[in-house]
């Protein structure tokens, strides 16, 4: 939102100001949501992608060993 069309409107500065403060307040609020389920529908996706692989080996602490292995490598 900009300055210019709310002073259009003939709003007063402090006017301007505390609609401004609101609109800052409720976008931040929707980005944030939206980054929360984005993410979360981002990891399901990665989860069920990995689904085929997690069965195939005979137990989970293979799995984890071999994550975290990766990501030390990848780390350094």
């Amino acid at each position: 939102m900009k300055r210019q069309p709310l002073e259009a409107l003939g709003l007063t500065p402090e006017q301007i100001g505390a609609v401004l403060n609101m609109y800052h307040a409720d976008m931040d609020k929707a980005r944030a949501e939206h980054f929360r389920t984005h993410k979360a529908t981002e990891t399901r996706a990665a989860i069920a992608r990995m689904l085929p692989c997690l069965h195939s080996f005979k137990s989970l602490r293979t799995v984890l060993d071999a994550v975290n292995s990766a990501y030390l490598d990848e780390r350094r």
